[in-house]
């Protein structure tokens, strides 16, 4: 991989992680349309460092407020509002919990699967059928979900949890995180902007730990060659912070306007033509 795929790879999964389509798949398809070599899942885990820096930009102001909410609590000083931050943070814990033990212990097997030569057809083949199946679902959520008014300070401990294994489908390329949590979280009630906005921040943990992973990875396998390809992987990164923190900003505000429509359209066109072109 030289430097231009690497940061080509990069806008690839700023975009993507938070628009959703699926990072994961787009990661592993795009390279066999331009017939590069396919990056390895620890490349793909590192880039996850670039969108952890956007999604910590773009919410630093409200992650600062829920550590100021949760000094109070401790202090005993906790009022109503903070409160409702200590709401938001206990879901984010729970929501977590089903997709660290469940990527702890199927992450490797999974990866592995995806990484061997001998299964490229079938990897390809199933990340094809996953965008497809969560872009028919995203056609059908307008109506589904038109009356959906509930904020995520309203959420139940419950709802959270169910959010949250639903979180760990993201195993699989091609179902995409932030499309199978704002699906998720519109199932448990949430508004379409709320449930993009938990979906995010309690992906801020997870993405934290497959980052530190993929970068473990990474020194094992390169070894002495890291100094090296330093400059590669960094050029992935800084184009993945970049494209991430405009791919939220963007989701954010089109949620505020539209549904999963049109990305769902998307999904199934992409799909198709993997289908097409690739198998």
């Amino acid at each position: 991989m030289n430097i231009l795929e690497s940061i080509i790879l990069g806008v690839v999964q700023g975009l993507t992680e938070f628009i959703p389509v699926s990072s994961s798949g787009h990661l592993e398809l795009v390279p066999k349309f331009f017939n590069w070599s396919e990056p390895s899942t620890s490349y793909i885990t590192f880039l996850h460092f670039g969108t952890l820096l956007a999604l910590l930009l773009y919410y630093r102001k409200k992650l600062l407020k829920y550590v100021i909410s949760f000094v109070k609590y401790l202090k005993k000083e906790s009022g109503k509002e903070e409160k409702a931050d200590l709401v938001v943070l206990r879901n984010i814990i729970i929501a977590t919990i089903p997709a660290g033990i469940l990527g702890f212990f199927l992450g490797r097997f999974i990866e592995s699967i995806y990484d061997n030569p001998e299964n490229t057809r079938m990897a390809t083949l199933f990340t094809a059928v996953a965008m497809i199946v969560v872009g028919v679902v995203f056609l059908f959520s307008n109506r589904l979900f038109a009356n959906n008014k509930l904020n995520i300070d309203k959420l139940g401990a419950n709802k959270a949890l169910f959010i949250g294994i639903a979180q760990a489908l993201a195993l699989f390329r091609g179902t995409s995180r932030s499309g199978i949590t704002l699906l998720a979280g519109q199932f448990a009630g949430l508004d379409r902007v709320s449930a993009a906005e938990f979906g995010f921040l309690m992906s801020i943990p997870v993405t934290l730990a497959a980052a530190a992973l993929g970068t473990i990875d990474i020194i094992q396998d390169e070894g002495v060659n890291l100094v090296n390809n330093l400059p590669v992987y960094l050029a992935g990164l800084l184009s993945s912070f970049i494209f991430g923190y405009l791919a939220i900003t963007f989701m954010i505000s089109f949620l505020k306007k539209r549904g999963l429509r049109d990305f769902g359209i998307y999904r199934i066109i992409f799909g198709l033509i993997v289908l097409v072109v690739l198998l």
